[in-house]
């Protein structure tokens, strides 16, 4: 967990660069990487494991490998399809076993941030940097979503939306936060310095 008021190295840049002349950081923290918990972890490892290993056997019996055990009436010529269906479960093995890992790199690179005049969503990514900026007014109909485990999101606003046939909701504001109450009640606190 980080203090109060210390900034990770990679943010220092970012968060000094978009804070005003007379802004002070009042609170500032990273999101948890419980969505890299290990239930989840566990469950996209297995999958693209067993998948992948799937399409593997697959793309071996296309290429002529002995069947497990004799199928009668089925020549190795009539298992073209199976290179194709390997090739599929392979790849999509692959991207379930790359899932933990991108999540985890991603965590890593958001900062939350509360100043006396604002708050921040800063996001560095290799090739640029984002700063989502929430002044005091845009966090009047914030809410609280806690988990069991203690943690959980405040959010700040929703957006709706929509592709061909569906649509859902988008929650924005801080995602996984160690201690959602206490990042509430600090939001709020900002929120009536605009009341006042």
């Amino acid at each position: 967990m980080l203090g109060r008021h210390q900034t990770p190295d990679q943010f220092q840049k970012q968060i000094s660069g978009a804070l005003d002349e007379n802004e002070s950081i009042q609170w500032i923290e990273q999101p948890l990487d419980s969505r890299f918990a290990a239930p989840r972890v566990i469950t996209f490892l297995l999958t693209g494991i067993s998948v992948t290993l799937l399409g593997v056997y697959l793309i071996f019996l296309a290429g002529g490998g002995p069947l497990p055990f004799p199928i009668e009436g089925i020549e190795y010529g009539d298992l073209r399809f199976a290179l194709v269906v390997g090739i599929a479960y392979t790849l999509i093995g692959s991207i379930a076993l790359l899932v933990p890992f991108w999540e985890w790199l991603t965590t890593y690179r958001v900062a939350y941030v509360v100043t006396d005049k604002r708050a921040l969503v800063v996001e560095a990514n290799w090739l640029k940097s984002t700063i989502k900026i929430y002044t005091p007014d845009r966090l009047k109909d914030l809410y609280l979503k806690e988990r069991a485990d203690g943690t959980g999101d405040v959010v700040i606003t929703t957006r709706t939306c929509r592709t061909e046939g569906n649509s859902w909701v988008e929650e924005i504001g801080f995602a996984n936060v160690r201690n959602p109450k206490e990042t509430e009640k600090v939001l709020r606190r900002l929120a009536q310095s605009a009341v006042e």
